[in-house]
């Protein structure tokens, strides 16, 4: 009875700590410090890593600069005494093809990865499934999907029913319960413009080459600016503006949410965007 008193005392203790914390307009919030505290701590694995084996070295250099956010003054683990000995070493120098090319980008007034439309296919509502999914047992599928949110739910009828398609009718259905109509609708464009116009190189590879899309976006989610960019830019062209029947509020909210769905694509966020989430 002690030993749970103290902890129950401990834990209102915590809890006032946190309230304190958030109320206090500190310089980084909760979240925040939470995730600099777990950088840290994975700082002090990678470099334990990187001391065992050059692999280990590789490997913690590339989640440091691809999962680690080069805002946070967060140490990347350096080559050991053993790893630049061996680096300073002459050492004959295989024949190597020459790297790629930058991709040649121009500025914002011209932004790459415009074509003209060459297709007229649209959708209509009588061609969406009642279920998004084609399937000639509608009706069995109905009554299986009644059970959705029950834990009895048996997946592999759903799996026959929905003709192999059980993911798809499960997540059209969940999204239709719990998202809006705008929000799936903006959804679905994050999805179809978060890789539009990929240059096949990455964010820190535009960074080193001093591109014009590094230059652009001030080394700041470049690739994932460039993809809503062009994205939206795409909106302007002749017939090609698939929201004009929204409304101002409903288009910029659409907007944001796009914006916010794309850039959280960028792995060097995972850890700040991980910390937010819990």
């Amino acid at each position: 009875e002690t030993c749970q008193q103290l902890a129950r005392e401990t834990l209102e203790e915590l809890d006032w700590c946190l309230e304190q914390l958030e109320t206090m307009q500190t310089y980084r919030s909760v979240s925040e410090m939470a995730s600099h505290k777990f950088k840290r701590m994975l700082n002090r694995e990678l470099t334990h890593l990187s001391e065992m084996s050059r692999s280990g070295n590789q490997v913690s250099e590339y989640i440091s600069t691809t999962f680690l956010d080069k805002q946070n003054e967060v140490e990347i683990p350096s080559p050991t005494m053993k790893e630049r000995e061996k680096q300073q070493a002459p050492r004959p120098r295989p024949s190597q093809p020459p790297p790629p090319p930058v991709p040649h980008l121009q500025p914002m007034s011209q932004i790459t990865g415009l074509k003209k439309l060459m297709h007229s296919n649209s959708l209509n509502n009588s061609n969406i499934p009642r279920f998004g999914v084609k399937t000639d047992q509608e009706e069995l599928l109905a009554q299986e999907l009644e059970n959705l949110n029950k834990w009895g739910l048996n997946i592999f009828c759903v799996s026959d029913y929905a003709g192999g398609r059980s993911l798809t009718c499960i997540m059209y259905m969940i999204f239709q319960a719990v998202f809006t109509d705008l929000e799936i609708l903006a959804a679905l464009f994050a999805a179809a413009i978060h890789d539009v116009d990929h240059p096949g190189v990455s964010n820190q590879f535009l960074i080193n080459t001093n591109s014009e899309l590094a230059l652009m976006y001030n080394d700041e989610s470049v690739l994932e600016n460039h993809h809503l960019a062009v994205g939206f830019k795409l909106l302007q062209e002749d017939n090609c503006d698939i929201f004009q029947n929204l409304s101002k509020r409903q288009r910029q909210s659409l907007r944001k949410m796009v914006i916010d769905m794309v850039l959280a694509t960028d792995m060097s966020k995972h850890m700040t965007l991980l910390a937010d989430l819990k």
